[in-house]
């Protein structure tokens, strides 16, 4: 049973429609746009719990003044801002600067208020990281850091570099680098000089300022070998002898010169040792001192190395064209094979030109061989000269005089005329060797084939070897050597072996 009549339900609800319009309306009296303005909106409330909001601004009031200092000292513990000097409010800002990312302005204020004076950054050395090394080609190498700040009393006087074996460097090898900027920097040194493959160098950049001297960590590296072997020789292409019985072996796709201590028959050879970094180097030779002549036919000269692999000096530039083959006398007269010149160069020790041979009109020289002949007044040199354009080996005095020639294109006879007389002739003539008993050994790359000829008269007196891609047979040969051991060793190029020859 209801306890009101429709009617009075009806006046129930219009009365409390009306009381709560009275209600809105005293609320608009007493704050006309509290209904305007979200509760979100307050400047204070909207920026709660975000960590960096500024709330200097403590009484709201849209400015930062002595009213807000007044609150502030209050939330310190304080009766009001006049209970602490200037001089304590001075040191209470300086003090405490992470407090400053919430009430920025006002410190700001108070700084001005009690007219602080800020005290100005501690003034240092430069600060420098990350020490660099890098293209090691010892005596030089490229090394730096980086400068990091000028420690707050510019400008940097002087920048560079420190070194030595024993580390931490300080004042030991400083040598300055010339700018005076910030941020990395880099310079080549050139006196790393005495030291032995495997030795630990410490280095550190370093900044000079006008309170001193900065340095970088420390950086190290390793003093490398020249001769260690990176590569393998893939395309072996011209031989040579060094004094104590190593053979050298040139690679111009490779661009190194491969060395080998010992080649033993029916073993692959491993090379020991590798000069590296060359640019298409051909023909190769080895004087008694152990210096190594490199052909390079990629700038057209003849450099020179030490046992060690430092380059000395360059031979013939500005001559030379196609290195392909080199030789020495016994007074480290140097013979060039220049394909391209058709002719043959010969310096003197110290790089000077000696002469030039032309006579009996060279084409193509591909190979020199110095052979030494005692007549009973004592040994007397001759120079082989595989002169491939003309079929031809052709042999002089170390004087540069023609003393004759042997070979000639092969020659067709017999039933017919189909039967090729090759022997004591030559197609494409590639290389030449001398043995023990003063026979010539000539290569011939069309043929695939070695002749063994009387030196003086040319006649054929035996050959060996065979075109294939087994044990002691030829694909491409480019050179042959004998050593002191009689072992003929070849440059099998096409089938990418060094092998003696069975």
């Amino acid at each position: 049973m209801c306890l009101f009549s429709p009617d009075s339900r009806k006046k129930l609800k219009k009365f409390w429609k009306l009381l709560f319009i009275v209600a809105l309306l005293v609320a608009f009296e007493l704050n006309p746009w509290g209904s305007l303005i979200s509760l979100d909106s307050h400047p204070r409330v909207a920026q709660a719990g975000k960590k960096d909001w500024d709330k200097s601004d403590m009484n709201g009031d849209g400015v930062v003044d002595q009213q807000d200092l007044r609150l502030f000292s209050q939330e310190l513990g304080l009766v009001d801002e006049t209970e602490w000097t200037d001089e304590q409010w001075c040191q209470y800002i300086e003090s405490h600067p992470k407090k400053k990312a919430n009430y920025t302005q006002l410190f700001a204020f108070i700084s001005d208020y009690y007219e602080c004076e800020t005290t100005p950054p501690p003034i240092t050395a430069p600060t420098l990281s990350n020490p660099t090394v890098s293209e090691i080609n010892l005596p030089s190498a490229t090394i730096g850091a980086t400068i990091v700040s000028d420690g707050g009393d510019p400008p940097i006087i002087e920048r560079g570099t420190v070194w030595n074996t024993t580390g931490p460097p300080i004042t030991e090898h400083q040598l300055a680098e010339g700018g005076t900027a910030l941020g990395s920097f880099s310079h080549v040194r050139t006196d790393f000089t005495g030291l032995v493959a495997g030795t630990k160098i410490y280095f550190r950049g370093y900044a000079v300022n006008y309170s001193g001297t900065g340095y970088s960590p420390q950086g190290s590296f390793i003093v490398p070998d020249p001769l260690a072997v990176n590569h393998a020789n893939n395309y072996p292409t011209r031989l040579a002898l060094g004094p104590n019985g190593q053979l050298f072996v040139s690679d111009p796709k490779v661009k190194s010169i491969f060395i080998y201590d010992t080649i033993i028959p029916n073993q692959p050879p491993q090379p020991t040792r590798e000069l590296k970094g060359l640019y298409s180097p051909l023909g190769v030779a080895v004087d008694s001192a152990g210096y190594i002549y490199v052909g390079n036919a990629g700038i057209g000269n003849v450099e020179k190395y030490t046992p060690q692999g430092k380059l000395v000096a360059t031979i013939g530039q500005g001559l030379i064209r196609a290195p392909v083959d080199l030789t020495l006398d016994w007074d480290n007269n140097l013979y060039v094979a220049d394909s391209k010149s058709s002719v043959v160069w010969v310096f003197q020790p110290d790089g000077t030109l000696l002469r030039t041979l032309r006579n009996g009109g060279l084409k193509s020289p591909m190979a020199v061989e110095i052979a030494y002949y005692n007549d009973g007044t004592g040994p007397i040199g001759e120079l082989f000269v595989a002169d491939k354009g003309n079929y031809l080996v052709k042999v002089f005095d170390l004087q540069g005089n023609l003393l004759r020639s042997l070979g000639g294109f092969p020659t067709k006879g017999g039933m017919m005329g189909t039967t090729w007389y090759w022997k004591g002739k030559f197609i494409s003539l590639q290389s030449l060797a001398v043995d023990a008993q003063g026979n010539l050994h000539a290569l011939d790359i069309y043929m695939n084939k070695i002749q063994i000829l009387d030196p003086v008269t040319g006649v054929y007196i035996a050959d060996y070897g065979e075109y294939g891609t087994g044990a002691g047979q030829l694909k491409l040969p480019l050179d042959i050597i004998i050593n002191n051991a009689g072992d003929v060793i070849v440059a099998n190029f096409d089938n990418r072996r060094v092998e003696v020859l069975p």
